[in-house]
């Protein structure tokens, strides 16, 4: 992954030449756009417990994806977005991750996964597919030609589906299992953002955002808590176009009451971020 990381950033450099000195004032500063985008690549730290319910007996066992399934805690993923500024202070943005760690493990201890118990000795093929999608509204209560202070609302939708295939012989008849569970469920989230501009080619971005679902287990089928926080530095290289790296962190600790999913939903994500960002 460092290595991909290392061929983007050198394409960016290829495709977008390196401006004169004298184009500095012709650069599109933050603030000043009506729509943005960006889209680069991630390596992140993923650590995730999950408990699936069988929903006839309504029982399962809690597992670590790394510790239990041998799961890679190294993930890597593409990550996109868009922002439209509607109004000077006012602005809604969209962001896309999605990554689907997967591994094969034989089994050191027994386990219930919805209606299927994976003894001890099994070897078990899991993978999950995971989708974040925030989509948020920020209102700038600070706004100068150097500093912007805004806060946020929005809801940020997570999609998770969970396949786990198992087999053993044990010194017996053959066995074989499998499990699939889904839940989809959009979490609400209030923060803040505040943007520091050093000159017109280099920024510092900060985030931060969280809730407490104490009564949504009715409204959302969950209940929990869910935090995100992001520091962003940002370099303008030519007029439309900017390199940006950023360290971002989102966990999510969750009860989830679904029919395709029902126990604990936690997961850790944190790690470097390096995209471009365009501004039109």
């Amino acid at each position: 992954m460092h290595r991909a990381i290392g061929i983007f950033l050198t394409c960016c450099l290829c495709v977008f030449p390196l401006p004169r000195s004298g184009w500095a004032q012709n650069i599109i500063q933050p603030g000043e756009d009506k729509v943005s985008f960006v889209g680069g690549a991630f390596i992140t730290t993923f650590d995730a417990n999950f408990r699936v319910d069988s929903p006839t007996l309504g029982v399962g066992t809690k597992f670590n994806l790394r510790d239990d399934l041998g799961v890679d805690r190294q993930q890597t993923g593409v990550w996109v977005g868009a922002e439209w500024r509607f109004k000077s202070r006012q602005r809604l943005g969209i962001n896309y991750t999605r990554f689907t760690p997967s591994a094969t493990k034989t089994l050191t201890r027994s386990f219930q996964i919805g209606d299927a118990v994976y003894p001890a000795g099994a070897s078990l093929t899991s993978e999950l597919h995971m989708e974040i999608i925030p989509i948020t509204y920020s209102y700038s209560f600070i706004k100068r030609d150097s500093d912007e202070f805004s806060g946020t609302i929005g809801a940020n939708w997570n999609r998770l589906e969970f396949d786990a295939n198992g087999s053993a012989s044990l010194g017996g008849p053959g066995f074989t299992a499998a499990t699939s569970a889904s839940a989809h469920y959009p979490l609400p989230l209030l923060g803040v953002r505040y943007r520091h501009d050093f000159s017109q080619r280099w920024s510092i971005n900060m985030e931060g955002a969280g809730i407490v679902l104490k009564v949504a287990e009715g409204t959302f089928d969950v209940r929990g808590s869910a935090w995100n926080a992001r520091v962003e530095a940002e370099y303008r290289f030519a007029r439309h176009f900017a390199a940006a790296a950023a360290v971002d962190a989102f966990s999510i600790d969750l009860n989830a009451n679904k029919t395709a999913w029902g126990g604990d939903i936690g997961y850790r994500i944190w790690g470097p971020q390096v995209y471009l960002k365009a501004r039109f």
